[in-house]
């Protein structure tokens, strides 16, 4: 899988936690909230789904923070490989 799409799940993964976030936050404690698991529902505390959304989110930036990195790396290896290759193009033509 390509960094570009690596880093637009990761992103979009935030981006979702993050409403999902802030709609559970207008919720009072008592309701009861469900996590989608494949095809099923299971009931859970609001506390226990706000939790595993930070922790996910955590995660996710910590992935988008390296792939970012991966990204700049791979345009400077990208950068440095047209650019040899064009010296060695230059040095054939003039040989």
């Amino acid at each position: 899988m390509s960094v570009d799409r690596q880093l637009a799940m990761n992103l979009g993964e935030l981006r979702r936690g993050q409403l999902v976030a802030a709609e559970l936050g207008g919720l009072p404690d008592a309701t009861v909230v469900y996590r989608g698991v494949g095809k099923a529902y299971i009931a859970t505390a609001k506390d226990a789904l706000l939790d595993d959304i930070k922790v996910s989110a955590a995660e996710s930036e910590k992935n988008v923070e390296g792939l970012k990195a991966s990204r700049q790396r791979l345009a400077k290896d990208k950068e440095s490989a047209e650019t040899d290759i064009k010296e060695m193009l230059k040095h054939l033509q003039s040989a």
